[in-house]
């Protein structure tokens, strides 16, 4: 199961309302088109997000002012610093299974150069090094979520990794004419918050603090039948003798 439901309601004039949906559903395969409503900027598509932490690591090493001749121009000492430390607070995760960026990568592969060189610009740039990692951050996944309820007024789908709230509000530009009330919840509490769209813009938020009272209860409200399923099993339990 993912773990974090999105749940859209619409009003507004119904023939809008229908028009967006027809826009951005595909009906065959029952998803929604995130990239029809927040595209993935074009320069990240073509680069593959394989090996991101090697490659950056290749080109961060032969630019190493302290490393040997790559034939690669050198940074300055202090240029090269600051962009390590860019570098290394994003890939935070070296713990063994991911590969710890070092800036000594040895012997570094120079095939690698110019992805890696590019990894960091669009990492400066967009916030993510390749297109994989930029969907994650904006649509809460990395593919085109499949559509669990869909109704002429509700539409319903999960997410992997975080609320696709970048989504919603593009979807909200786009068709300032829908007004969407937009509730989202993590399954065990750690997201969950509610907005309001009117005339393209928010006019309401709110941000649950993870695992609070409010983010509990909008977690049952959006899981409902795991809930009730959990509370049938509790009452199938026989009394304790």
């Amino acid at each position: 199961m993912s773990n974090i439901r999105n749940e859209l309601l619409f009003s507004g004039d119904e023939s809008a309302i229908m028009n967006m949906l027809e826009s951005v559903i595909n009906r065959k395969s029952q998803t929604l088109n995130f990239n029809d409503i927040f595209p993935v900027p074009s320069e990240l598509v073509p680069l593959p997000a394989n090996l991101a932490r090697v490659k950056i690591d290749c080109y961060l090493t032969a630019v190493n002012p302290k490393t040997a001749d790559y034939h690669r121009e050198k940074l300055p000492a202090d240029e090269y610093g600051r962009l390590f430390k860019f570098v290394t607070d994003y890939f935070d995760c070296n713990d063994g299974y991911c590969h710890r960026i070092t800036g000594e990568y040895i012997p570094p592969r120079a095939a690698f150069f110019d992805d890696g060189r590019k990894m960091v610009e669009y990492l400066q740039r967009y916030g993510a090094p390749h297109w994989y990692d930029w969907c994650k951050q904006n649509w809460g996944q990395a593919e085109n979520p499949r559509i669990t309820v869909c109704s002429d007024n509700r539409l319903v789908f999960d997410t992997d990794t975080a609320p696709s709230r970048k989504v919603v509000e593009s979807l909200a530009e786009l068709y300032p004419s829908v007004e969407i009330r937009y509730r989202w919840a993590s399954w065990g509490g750690r997201f969950a918050g509610a907005a309001t769209y009117e005339n393209g813009h928010s006019i309401s938020e709110q941000v649950f603090l993870p695992f609070s009272e409010e983010a509990k209860q909008m977690e049952v409200l959006l899981f409902p039948t795991v809930f009730r399923s959990n509370q049938n099993d509790d009452c199938d339990q026989p009394e304790p003798v």
